[in-house]
């Protein structure tokens, strides 16, 4: 990973990098990069279905409908680290993502008031 990555796919939002069909990749952390937005998010959701671990946490632009829109078109995704994204900064919020989530999703980390939060699925 690497901090900050001001601009390394910013007019692209990663499409060059994504083939739906052939992506076999299971883990991407793009935490810190802030050009990545909701269109970011939505290219990887369709884009790279095996996923089973993402980081995106300080990806400021991320908005709370393209968390909602990841957790449940990547049905093999485990992990999810959202802290400090201003629209996932409480319990309700992480438990709606992690409630609508497909049913590998274990848990979520998301910050509320600025400290780290995990929550996990009950099974």
């Amino acid at each position: 990973m690497v901090l900050p990555c001001h601009a390394i796919d910013t007019p692209n939002h990663l499409e060059n990098l994504i083939e739906p069909n052939h992506s076999k990749l299971q883990e991407l952390n793009i935490g810190g990069c802030n050009w990545v937005d909701s269109q970011t998010v939505t290219n990887i959701a369709y884009g790279l279905p095996k996923l089973i671990r993402l980081g995106l946490f300080w990806c400021e632009q991320v908005q709370f409908t393209s968390c909602l829109n990841i957790v449940q078109q990547l049905v093999y995704l485990k992990h999810l680290n959202l802290q400090h994204i201003p629209g996932i900064n409480s319990k309700e919020k992480a438990m709606l993502l992690l409630n609508h989530g497909k049913r590998r999703l274990e848990y979520i980390e998301y910050s509320d008031k600025l400290r780290k939060t995990v929550i996990k699925k009950i099974k």
